[in-house]
């Protein structure tokens, strides 16, 4: 992989410096192990790492997006040399035995929504999806399961198939074993991106005695709606420039919409829903729909005014930043507008906000066994939020963040799904 800046320089911090900042936690005398499948570039473990966690196995293909996380998690070399050490990261989960997975704590993922998108019997569970949807009901329900698992998915699972998708995935998780929490949440709140996603939060059933699923309550955060501005996160760097449209990439959207306006993303607001097709150009009946719809946030209007040329895409950093993942997070050719990373972080999950839900299931099982919770207080979680906003951004903009999140009123973000 090619980590050359602008000037030939290697953006790449040392390891040590490197794990500081992503994670906040060393690996040793973790608080507890965690398993990430389908882990793309890792943002689960982001979170994990910032809690104290230590991950023990993560199963992931892309290979753009595995030498990230290799880069990131383990070394620059793991993500460079062939047959360097990587780490707890394995490949096709498909072709890994139950018994080879380690013992952990939790089960993390994103898992694939293909397999709902079909009526009555669901013959999508024997797509490749759906194979690797049953990857995480095997390791539910296998020799050493976790005590709790999270997982995130598209909001358009809650009206699949008139609400039969959704209804079979939490049958089947219940079915392993586990007291099941399900809830929208939106990035907005505390991102400067808008991001609904669906989260299923479980906890494993004991055999008597009352679950931790009954001490568990989605958490509140910091209200940053209308504080996070696309327009605090854009890339200063001069190799932004490289991102702007050609003349005729330009022309193809001015022929479908000639207001110029109807195409910039607002500055002022939260950006759009990052995706992995977000640089594409919309075809002409995609076009007239957003027209149609008049000037709002849509995943059309995508691109940032630069000068009076041809506007540009998003960055990979700027993606990264709408995200929350820290400036240190190294993405594969990143300064270059053909890079993987723009597309990596559509396919990504935002850190924060898996933080949250993660601070507030570990604040339920020590409730549930007992435990004074004083560690796992609403202002805890402010403080570990501050720490992740302030570092997902440029240096100069940090103070103003941590004021911010200081002063902010909490809110309720989740939607309950059931």
């Amino acid at each position: 992989m090619d980590g050359a800046g602008a000037g030939g320089e290697e953006r790449e911090a040392p390891p040590a410096k490197r794990r500081k900042r992503e994670g906040g936690h060393d690996d040793d005398g973790a608080s507890f192990t965690y398993t990430e499948l389908f882990a793309g570039v890792g943002g689960f473990g982001v979170a994990c790492r910032r809690l104290g966690g230590r991950c023990v196995f993560a199963s992931e293909i892309e290979p753009n997006a595995r030498a990230a996380w290799l880069y990131n998690f383990v070394s620059a070399g793991a993500a460079r040399r062939p047959g360097a050490d990587q780490g707890p990261l394995r490949g096709d989960i498909t072709k890994i035995a139950t018994e080879d997975v380690p013992p952990h704590d939790l089960l993390l993922g994103g898992f694939p929504c293909q397999p709902f998108s079909q009526a009555g019997l669901q013959p999508g569970f024997e797509t490749t999806d759906g194979v690797l949807y049953k990857q995480i009901l095997r390791l539910l329900s296998g020799g050493a399961p976790p005590r709790m698992f999270l997982l995130e998915n598209v909001p358009g699972l809650r009206t699949a198939d008139e609400g039969r998708a959704l209804h079979t995935i939490l049958e089947d998780l219940d079915g392993c074993g586990y007291d099941v929490r399900c809830a929208e949440i939106d990035s907005a709140a505390l991102l400067p991106q808008r991001r609904k996603r669906l989260y299923f939060v479980g906890f494993r059933r004991p055999a008597e005695g009352a679950s931790v699923a009954s001490a568990f309550a989605w958490p509140a955060v910091p209200d940053l709606t209308g504080a996070r501005p696309l327009r605090a996160i854009l890339d200063a760097r001069p190799s932004a420039a490289r991102f702007a449209l050609t003349a005729a990439q330009w022309q193809r959207r001015v022929e479908m919409e000639p207001d110029r306006a109807a195409w910039l993303v607002d500055l002022d607001r939260a950006g759009p829903t990052l995706t992995k097709g977000l640089r594409r150009a919309p075809g002409r009946a995609a076009a007239r729909r957003h027209v149609e719809r008049g000037a709002g946030q849509g995943n059309w209007r995508n691109l940032v005014a630069h000068g009076e040329g041809a506007p540009r895409y998003l960055t990979a950093r700027e993606c990264a930043r709408m995200h929350g993942y820290p400036e240190g997070f190294w993405l594969p050719l990143e300064e270059r507008p053909d890079g993987p990373g723009a597309a990596l972080m559509g396919n990504a999950v935002s850190p924060p906000v898996v933080a949250a839900i993660l601070f507030a299931m570990r604040r339920a099982d020590a409730v549930a066994r007992g435990a004074a919770p004083d560690g796992h207080s609403a202002e805890a979680l402010r403080c570990v939020l501050s720490d992740m906003l302030a570092a997902a951004v440029p240096p100069d903009a940090a103070d103003a963040i941590k004021a911010a999140v200081k002063n902010a009123a909490l809110c309720d973000v989740a939607r309950p799904a059931r």
